[in-house]
């Protein structure tokens, strides 16, 4: 069992529970005790505080990714490295110049849309060399830019 968090620490973290107490979530007063039977790993990145993170939740994908946003105007997609055991940080190489607010994936996980301090909405997905790369954006009076590079 595992989750994630993001807060005013600038910090991301991936919470596991700990095997030695296997039904914690079963019992609230086990629960309400503290966070001692969880483990979490810290993935260092924003520099201000965490708007939103959400977890691909694709069972066919081949690792475990997270996005994460903010007020530092980024977003950050994180994916596990099974091989170094570590979180690896992709940065999205856009400039928002607004804070990140929200942070969501498609269903099948193909792409992750972002809204931002502007009042729009912008559409990422991933590239052959692992990048993520925009294609649309839903402006805040509802029409839809379509960007030329990934439409030819």
């Amino acid at each position: 069992m595992r989750f994630v968090t993001g807060g005013c620490d600038n910090l991301v973290k991936v919470w596991i529970l700990s095997s030695s107490q296997p039904n914690i979530m079963n019992s609230c007063e086990e629960y309400d005790s503290g966070m001692k039977n969880f483990k979490y790993t810290e993935l260092v990145g924003h520099s201000d505080w965490i708007r939103d993170v959400a977890w691909l939740n694709y069972v066919g994908y081949a690792y475990d990714t997270i996005a994460s946003c903010g007020e530092d105007e980024s977003v950050f997609i994180w994916k596990f490295d099974k091989l170094d055991n570590k979180w690896k940080n992709i940065p999205l190489k856009k400039k928002f110049n607004n804070p990140t607010w929200k942070v969501s994936w498609s269903y099948c996980g193909s792409y992750l849309a972002v809204s931002a301090g502007d009042n729009c909405i912008y559409l990422f997905t991933e590239n052959s060399q692992d990048e993520w790369e925009e294609f649309s954006q839903i402006n805040q009076d509802g029409s839809v830019e379509q960007l030329n590079e990934l439409n030819n």
